[in-house]
């Protein structure tokens, strides 16, 4: 979870990092160009289909809130060793050995177990 919210902030948060950041030199107008036609791209597109400009302008802190909803998700899950759901805790362990379970509309072959 660390990794994919690492990958998360970067990916999403980069160009503002380098807008903020500036040094080396370079990077200060490397982040401009990538602001710019980040927001630039995203409000033609949803201009174009009618959307709405806010969540353009909002989208770096929504980034940064599902980062912060993510790791509060994950973090209870790994003190207790398990996900509960439904009053039943279900082990980390017994999830990431892929545990099939029976679903109305059929069990998967011996195929997609492997």
């Amino acid at each position: 979870m660390l990794l994919f919210v690492g990958v998360l902030l970067s990916v999403n948060l980069a160009r503002y990092v380098a807008l903020a950041l500036g040094s080396p030199v370079w990077l200060r107008p490397a982040g401009v160009v990538a602001v710019i036609a980040g927001v630039t791209s995203s409000i033609a597109m949803l201009m174009s289909v009618g959307g709405r400009i806010a969540p353009v302008l909002l989208a770096p802190l929504g980034t940064m809130v599902v980062a912060v909803l993510l790791l509060r998700s994950a973090w209870p899950a790994f003190r207790r060793g398990g996900i509960m759901w439904r009053g039943t805790l279900y082990r980390i362990e017994t999830l990431r050995a892929g545990v099939w379970h029976r679903f109305p509309w059929g069990q998967p072959t011996e195929k997609e177990r492997s």
